[in-house]
């Protein structure tokens, strides 16, 4: 016959109330409040896995659980934070900014990842500094969001030095994101360095490198690691366009990673392409370079035989 004593132990909530007095969490929260956090900044390969796990615990629980894990918990917050920013829950956001929990330091940053435009509108008046508006412009532009990155250019003041993000188009051309070049080099004073053309021409990215051309400097690693990665494509537009070829390291490079392709273009135009330096006159030119120190040389020995 069931007993006041069964009736206790059978009720969820009383028994939640009552083990409120002993130490640890409740079991359900358990999964949450053992995840690792880094005492600084989680980093945005965390994120994912942050999202499911806390996307697990509310399809168990519910939503409606959430001021209780809070109060049970209240550093599970600034995962619930990250969650609401990466999956573009507004209303989740304002929950936990409502409960006053933990902030993350870089939700700025988790929005530009995700490429939650939404979430990075909203961020704006909890976001104390340009500084943390950089880091998200950042990761933006290596992710190619580019609604992220006009939303957050437009946000910076203009004609800062202490602004200046130097890498940004070298980091955008590296990762193949067409837009994102063209509206860095069209709306941003920075420009990029020869590192996003050799970028661009090591990952195969011809798109980029028929913006760039025109418009920034070149090396012949370009062709050196286009050569290593076997990017004939990028090789006959390097060779249409420049004139700086590749150095004797890329027919080698190519062989030794069994670009067959890559190794045929080489010998076949690797008079004019490969680039080496000259025993006559020291400077580095193409193989068939008729130098004319060898000239000058010979025109003295035919003076002194007369």
């Amino acid at each position: 016959m069931p007993t006041t004593f069964h009736g206790v132990l059978l009720s969820d909530d009383l028994m939640l109330r009552i083990s409120r007095f002993q130490q640890g969490v409740p079991q359900q929260v358990l999964p949450l409040a053992t995840y690792h956090q880094p005492t600084s900044s989680i980093p945005m390969s965390e994120v994912p896995a942050i999202t499911s796990l806390i996307h697990q615990w509310l399809t168990l629980h519910g939503q409606h659980q959430l001021p209780k894990l809070l109060t049970w918990c209240p550093r599970v917050g600034r995962l619930l934070l990250i969650h609401a920013v990466a999956t573009g829950q507004v209303n989740l956001l304002q929950v936990c900014l409502s409960s006053l929990v933990e902030s993350a330091e870089n939700l700025m940053d988790v929005a530009a990842y995700m490429g939650q435009l939404t979430m990075a509108v909203a961020l704006v008046p909890y976001t104390l500094d340009d500084d943390a508006i950089m880091a998200a412009m950042f990761t933006a532009v290596s992710r190619g969001h580019l609604n992220i990155v006009e939303f957050l250019h437009r946000q910076l003041p203009s004609k800062s030095p202490q602004l200046h993000m130097p890498h940004l188009m070298d980091v955008a051309a590296s990762n193949g994101h067409l837009s994102v070049v063209r509206f860095l080099h069209f709306n941003r004073h920075e420009g990029c360095t020869t590192l996003a053309m050799d970028q661009a021409a090591s990952r195969g990215h011809l798109d980029i490198l028929d913006f760039l051309h025109p418009r920034a400097g070149w090396t012949k690693q370009a062709m050196d690691v286009a050569a290593c990665n076997g990017h004939v494509d990028v090789m006959r537009f390097l060779h249409r366009h420049r004139k700086d070829g590749c150095s004797e390291a890329a027919e080698a490079l190519a062989a030794a990673n069994g670009h067959v392709e890559v190794v045929a273009y080489l010998k076949e135009h690797g008079d004019e392409l490969v680039h080496c330096v000259c025993c006559a006159c020291g400077f580095v030119k193409p193989r068939s370079h008729a130098c004319a120190a060898v000239a000058r040389a010979a025109m003295r020995r035919r003076v002194c035989v007369k």
